[in-house]
């Protein structure tokens, strides 16, 4: 049993039984090339009643492994107009070569073989969109985790966030947090793209906001060094766009700083 690979140019060995199966593991044949890959190439079962008399039979396998090809049978494996790959038997214990009534057996044999494979194949498949869906559900509650429930109460100021991501998980991102001055940071940002590879950008960049804002009480030089800490660890051009408001509780005074992103809207009572 030989099954096509995903690039759809090689038949690769999945099953051999048989005198020399142990040296045909993880064996490829070129579709096109040999009785298998012109099985393949074409679509159309094969009986060979003399493997060395026709021209299309490639000896190097022969060669290769000490074994003798006499007859062979090699039919292809199709599901809804799908080739998936080439089943061949050789070799008729009886010594005979094979004839048209094993042809028509193999055939029939080789339609259940296919139905079989692409059964499996949908399985597998659906396997992995669970396991898939399990693991974004999962990136979904570690990402609601890093955001903020509710900020520390405070008699001066009241604070709500909410954010519901258009998939499982998001680029989109708040914070706040108290400076140790008493300072109170609101951060609102958006990382580029979508799903996990977003929401793992954005887990690191609420780590690395934190700190930044922390260590100085210049925020626009925090903000600008890690703006330079981003850019030099930029992947695939994953980029944030972030905007941070900064309220001194104390004198009323609020600023905004902003990196690309969209500018607050202000509304008095």
């Amino acid at each position: 049993l030989l099954l096509l690979d995903e690039a759809g140019d090689e038949l690769q060995f999945v099953t051999a039984l048989g005198e020399v199966c142990d040296q045909l593991q993880a064996a490829q044949v070129k579709v096109g090339k040999g009785i298998a890959g012109w099985v393949a190439q074409n679509r159309q079962p094969l009986l060979v009643a003399d493997a060395y008399a026709d021209a299309r039979f490639d000896p190097s396998w022969d060669k290769k492994t000490g074994f003798t090809t006499k007859s062979l049978i090699c039919i292809p494996l199709t599901s809804k107009d799908q080739l998936l790959g080439v089943a061949q038997v050789i070799n008729r214990k009886d010594g005979a070569p094979f004839d048209a009534d094993d042809l028509e057996l193999f055939t029939v044999f080789g339609g259940q073989l296919a139905t079989a494979i692409a059964n499996a194949a949908l399985h597998r498949k659906l396997l992995d969109q669970q396991r898939m869906e399990q693991e974004l559900e999962m990136a979904r509650m570690i990402q609601r985790s890093f955001l903020p429930a509710a900020p520390a109460p405070r008699p001066e100021l009241e604070l709500h966030a909410a954010n519901i991501p258009a998939r499982s998980v998001s680029g989109d991102f708040y914070d706040f947090f108290t400076l140790g001055d008493g300072r109170q940071v609101i951060v609102i940002g958006d990382v580029s793209g979508k799903g996990v590879p977003a929401a793992l950008y954005m887990a690191n960049l609420l780590n690395m906001l934190r700190y930044r804002l922390n260590e100085t009480p210049d925020l626009g030089a925090g903000l600008v060094r890690l703006n330079n800490q981003l850019f030099e660890q930029s992947q695939k051009g994953m980029f944030v766009t972030l905007g941070v408001l900064v309220l001194d509780t104390a004198t009323g005074e609020l600023v905004s700083y902003r990196a690309g992103h969209l500018p607050p809207l202000l509304l008095a009572a």
